[in-house]
């Protein structure tokens, strides 16, 4: 079975984040027979997000998006 990634958030595309969620979520899907044939990372619009997940689609089974967490005002992240 055929996976893809999509990472949802304009700050991932920055130098400022690293994109390390796709890392586990990887696992996970390698984990009950998925492989991961593509991540992608898509900004806020939701045209684009829309277009990004039709196109994992067409070569995917499967494209779980995630979606950055975003820090309080206090700067604190909140829990997975």
């Amino acid at each position: 079975m055929k996976a893809g990634i999509i990472a949802a958030g304009s700050e991932m595309r920055t130098p400022f984040r690293v994109d390390t969620n796709s890392l586990v979520r990887t696992e996970r899907l390698n984990a009950i027979g998925y492989h991961v044939r593509m991540k992608m990372v898509v900004g806020d619009d939701a045209g684009e997000l829309a277009r990004a997940f039709e196109w994992a689609l067409t070569r995917a089974d499967v494209a779980p998006v995630q979606c950055a967490k975003r820090a309080s005002a206090t700067g604190a992240r909140p829990p997975l």
